[in-house]
């Protein structure tokens, strides 16, 4: 259903809201789960331009954003609450405080 790519990683989300990361190089492959409720379909994706991080958006409206290397969510953000009235740096959706750091220090 959807495909991204950055670099030599391509990662593809299939039907059943699985996350299939690909390194061309090794041809090393990673299974990553899904996370989105209800089964709910991924309905679109994108990565990260400096991180190895892939963000999903599904069908209930939840943003997601996981880490390639480990598989694990690094936040998470619902699409239908109010949005706030300033502008929010993704960088601070990073819930783990030395994720955040190293995050804000490679930007």
């Amino acid at each position: 259903r959807t495909l991204a790519w950055q670099g030599h990683t391509v990662v593809v989300g299939t039907a059943q809201n699985q996350l299939i990361a690909v390194d061309d190089l090794s041809a090393k492959v990673t299974l990553l789960v899904g996370g989105h409720k209800g089964g709910g379909l991924l309905s679109g994706m994108a990565m990260h331009p400096l991180l190895p991080w892939v963000f999903t958006v599904g069908d209930d409206s939840l943003l997601l954003a996981r880490d390639l290397a480990s598989g694990r969510p690094v936040g998470a953000r619902h699409m239908l609450k109010e949005r706030p009235k300033k502008k929010v740096d993704p960088l601070d959706l990073i819930e783990d405080p030395a994720q955040r750091k190293k995050a804000k220090d490679k930007a």
